[in-house]
């Protein structure tokens, strides 16, 4: 499982393809908020600690830690899938494609 912290605002991109945006986050629980790559809304979701939800692209999101100003979200893949999918925080995805 890859795990990575984020702010409000902030955002991880899969697979070039899907744009996970941490909405808002208090103790316990956390707002995402989903869109593709070019910003077109796919919906939202609210997770709780230590509960899970399904992601396009058959990535599994976990909120595995939340508090008030951040919280750590665990992504994993299921088998083959793991070493095909790229998972990375926006802000070097927006460096690597020369947006930043």
């Amino acid at each position: 499982m890859l795990v990575l912290s984020r702010s409000p605002g902030q955002s991880v991109v899969i697979d070039d393809q899907i744009v996970v945006t941490l909405e808002r986050c208090d103790d316990g629980s956390a707002d995402l908020r989903l869109a593709n790559i070019r910003g077109v809304p796919l919906g939202g979701e609210r997770l709780f600690v230590n509960h899970a939800v399904r992601l396009p692209r058959d990535v599994e999101v976990v909120l595995v830690q939340s508090a008030s100003d951040k919280v750590r979200l665990g992504f994993e893949c299921q088998g083959e899938l793991r070493r095909q999918t790229r998972i990375e925080k926006k802000e070097n995805w927006d460096q690597l494609h020369g947006l930043t």
